[in-house]
Formats: C-alpha cells, sequence, structure tokens
C-alpha cells in the first residue's frame, strides 16, 4: 500500500506509482522526442497523444527486447545502458523487487563517467555522443527523483539537487521534462501574488519566497545553473501539457448556450454515431431538435447495451455491461473491445517476440485498469481514456483497429 507522501499530488507524482505504472511515469520525466515520426503518413494526432504514443513504444522495445537478466550481466560489466536501464526497473519496481538505493548509485555511477572534450548529445563522433547521451540520461533520472522529493518535501535543498542534476544534462544538451517542471517549480517560487495595499485600490506583487539564511546555501546552487535557468532553454520546451480547454455548444439550431464545462451539455444518449453526437444545454432543446434529429437515433436495446469483449492480448472473451455508461462512452467501449490483438500478434502460433509483446500489453492493460481486466474495471478504463487522449485522436485509433507494432 503507498505511503501517504507517495499521494502527493506534483508533475513527477507518477513515479511512485508500482511496477509499469512508475515506469512509465518515470519515462515521461526523462524521455526525449528525437524527432523521428512513429506513425504512417497521412497519421495525424494531437502533440500530447503522439507524445504517449511515442513513450508507450519506447517501453515496449525496453520489455520486450531486453530481460532483466541481460541488464544485470550488463550492469556488471559498467555497461552505462544496462546501468540506466536497470536502475529504472529497480526505481519503480517494474519487473523487479523495488531497490531505489540501487538504482540512485547506479545512475550517479553513470553520470560521474569521463567524456572527451565538448562532448555532447549532439556531436557529431558516435562514440563521444553515445556517451554524453547515457551520462545525460543518468542526470535526467536523477533529476526526475529530486524533484519528486521536492515535490512532497517542499525543502529548498532537494529543489537545488534537482537543479544541479538537470543542470548536468542541460549542459550535455538534454533537456526533458524533469528539468522543464525543476526550472518551472523555481519560477513558481519567486512568482509574485497579487496583493492589496491599505487603500485597497492598488494592487502590489509581493514574492511568496523568502529567502532565510537557512536556505540561502541552496539558493545560491540554483542560482549556479545557468543553462537549467535560461529562460528561453525551458520556455520553448515542449513537455507534456493538459489538453486546451474547449467550449461547448447546444447542438439545437437557434440555440446560442455554451459552457466551458462538458457536464453542463447533456449528450444524446442514443445509438447514434459518436462523431455526430448533438449535445443540449436542456431537455427542452433536446426534444425540439428530435424531429431533425430522430431519423439518425433509436433507444438502445439490452443488445446495445452488453457484448463480448477480449482483453488485449489474449484469446478470453467475457460479457461486459456498459448500462452505466453514457452514449459516447458505450460507442468507445464497443470499438476497444472489438481490437483483436490476440490474431495480429500469431494468434495460436505466436513468436517468442510476439508472445513478450502480449506479455508486455497484458501489463500495461492490467496497469491501466489498476488489476485484471474485469467488467468493472474495464468500464472504468473506458470513462478515464479521454481524460488523457483528445476524442479525436481516440476516434482515429479505434478506426485504424490493431496497430502495428514497431518493436
Amino acid at each position: 500500500m503507498p505511503t501517504k507522501s507517495s499521494r502527493v499530488p506534483g508533475h513527477a507524482a507518477t513515479i511512485d506509482a508500482p511496477g509499469l505504472h512508475g515506469f512509465q511515469g518515470l519515462a515521461s520525466m526523462i524521455y526525449h522526442d528525437d524527432g523521428i515520426t512513429i506513425l504512417a503518413p497521412g497519421w495525424e494526432f494531437e502533440k500530447q497523444t503522439e507524445y504517449l504514443m511515442k513513450i508507450f513504444f519506447a517501453m515496449m522495445r525496453h520489455f520486450v527486447n531486453t530481460s532483466t537478466e541481460e541488464l544485470e550481466a550488463g550492469a556488471q560489466m559498467d555497461e552505462c545502458k544496462s546501468m540506466n536501464y536497470l536502475g529504472a526497473r529497480l526505481y519503480t519496481g517494474a519487473r523487479v523487487k523495488k531497490n531505489r538505493s540501487r538504482a540512485l548509485k547506479l545512475w550517479t555511477k553513470v553520470s560521474q563517467i569521463d567524456l572527451p572534450r565538448g562532448a555532447s548529445i549532439t556531436s557529431s563522433d558516435y562514440t563521444a555522443r553515445s556517451r554524453a547521451r547515457v551520462k545525460a540520461d543518468a542526470y535526467a533520472y536523477l533529476c526526475a527523483h529530486h524533484l519528486r522529493n521536492y515535490e512532497k518535501s517542499k525543502a529548498l535543498l532537494d529543489l537545488a539537487q534537482a537543479f544541479l542534476c538537470g543542470e548536468g544534462a542541460a549542459k550535455l544538451g538534454l533537456f526533458v521534462a524533469a528539468s522543464h517542471y525543476t526550472a518551472l517549480a523555481f519560477y513558481n517560487l519567486q512568482k509574485g501574488a497579487p496583493v492589496r495595499i491599505e487603500d485597497d485600490v492598488s494592487i502590489e506583487t509581493k514574492c511568496s519566497f523568502n529567502c532565510t539564511p537557512e536556505n540561502a546555501p541552496a539558493f545560491a546552487i540554483v542560482l549556479q545553473c545557468k543553462t537549467m535557468l535560461d529562460g528561453k532553454l525551458w520556455a520553448d520546451f515542449s513537455a507534456p501539457e493538459e489538453m486546451e480547454p474547449v467550449e461547448y455548444a447546444c447542438s439545437r439550431a437557434g440555440c446560442d448556450e455554451t459552457s466551458a464545462a462538458r457536464a453542463d451539455m447533456k449528450r444524446c444518449a442514443g445509438t447514434c454515431d459518436v462523431a455526430s453526437k448533438p449535445s443540449y444545454c436542456s431537455q427542452h432543446c433536446q426534444a425540439l431538435d428530435w424531429e431533425r434529429h430522430g431519423m439518425h437515433c433509436s433507444r438502445p436495446t439490452e443488445a446495445d447495451l452488453t457484448f463480448q469483449y477480449t482483453p488485449l492480448a489474449t484469446n478470453d472473451s467475457k460479457l461486459v455491461d456498459t448500462s452505466r455508461l453514457n452514449s459516447v462512452d458505450r460507442a468507445r467501449a464497443r470499438d476497444l473491445a472489438s481490437i483483436d490483438l490476440w490474431s495480429h500478434l500469431g494468434g495460436d502460433n505466436p513468436t517468442p517476440k510476439e508472445k513478450a509483446i502480449r506479455e508486455f500489453i497484458r501489463e500495461i492493460e492490467e496497469t491501466a485498469c489498476g488489476g485484471p481486466r474485469s467488467t468493472g474495471q474495464f468500464v472504468k478504463l473506458v470513462k478515464n481514456m479521454s481524460k488523457t487522449i483528445p476524442q479525436r485522436d481516440l476516434e482515429t485509433l479505434f478506426k485504424a483497429g490493431a496497430p502495428s507494432v514497431p518493436v
């Protein structure tokens, strides 16, 4: 059971989650987009969706192509990449027993390797570039660790440690989400808050941070991290952000009602197509619009509310009841249940790699559901999908069916 402190909110909070969920959170903190597209020509997704997909496929390659035993053997031979990857598994407890102390020692050791003079992650020389990258990655892992400590403790010394590690990576040309959120935390610490003065008319800005003698050494450390404090460097960084707010409008012609909250607009509960499903500000507007919309819609039957689904990488069908879902989520559930990865990954005669991919997908699915995918967990998974992936991207993914797997 997680401790109370692990539930403290923050950008790095997910690295405290157990297993693959924590590994995915750590991966999102240190992932560096190399700009290589993973999508076929003509496919377009929101930036956040593509970011999540790249992390997912990077994780798949990591777990499918390399066993923990192989990483252990590599770490014994001081192979830096193996030490970084093994540290990530140990830190989160993904397929191994969690051992954060050892993970931190491995990353620290890699962060101390010597590099050719002037080496960076963009060096023309392959050896220099590769060694700079593994060293920068180690700094990034450590930055994420100290950032999470700061989010829980609010101690400036923890933030200073995150800055030092982020600076180490940034000097080598690597600036990741952990670096971005570390710089953002320092900015928010100094950010002035509007405070009314005595005449109650003017407003002055007052900094919420008070640098006490106790905090001065840590503050001095932060100020030495010139690369991390470069405003352009972190302001231009494309960190994973929340989706932009959308304004929703009533679908009845002639009604001008709008709302920034989806819950204020009630979507049609019928069997009409999700892509063109109307939303209404009131039952009155829905009744007035029925003459137009009724020809495209009908009340859902019992057969519409229940159907068979198969957990993504298995061949075991289960019955799911979607009566508690709204019509959009119900259609999304049916689309998700129709994806046949079992056949796509070799059916009854999979290759060893296809077996490994199935195992990884099963773990990911159980991580997302909070355990083996029961009916209730499947319903919860479907309801939560649109919180991280825009509706348009979900529709594109479901229309595509089983994806190709770039491993």
